[in-house]
């Protein structure tokens, strides 16, 4: 996880860098969509910020650590002028969630979890 948070890091600082030079910013891997999107948003000054979301496929159920991956990446977002006041952290997961993170869900509701009971009722 400490990896991919430091890639986010790299990427929002790279973006925000105010040197007039050219510069190339490569986005790569199997995980390029978000961060391909965090490019399109950092293009426009100051974006409102609505949602921050991932879908999840993997067996493991998503915990309290995605959530901090998440709060952090919003963390660079404000830093940069972005409005992340009504951001919501949501999480979509195949195989649901772990106890800590429901926990965190039920006493925030800045929070967003949907599996598939949730999705198909």
């Amino acid at each position: 996880m400490a990896g991919r948070e430091r890639e986010w890091e790299l990427l929002v600082d790279f973006l925000a860098d105010p040197a007039p030079t050219m510069r190339l910013g490569i986005v790569s891997g199997r995980r390029r969509h978000g961060r391909s999107h965090l490019l399109r948003v950092l293009q426009s000054p100051r974006a409102r910020i609505a949602v921050l979301g991932e879908a999840k496929a993997t067996a493991a159920r998503r915990g309290t650590g995605d959530l901090q991956r998440f709060e952090r990446i919003r963390s660079l977002l404000a830093d940069q002028g972005h409005d992340t006041t009504p951001t919501t952290l949501a999480r979509y997961s195949l195989h649901g969630f772990r106890a800590d993170l429901i926990e965190a869900a039920a006493t925030r509701d800045d929070i967003l979890l949907v599996d598939l009971p949730t999705l198909y009722g």
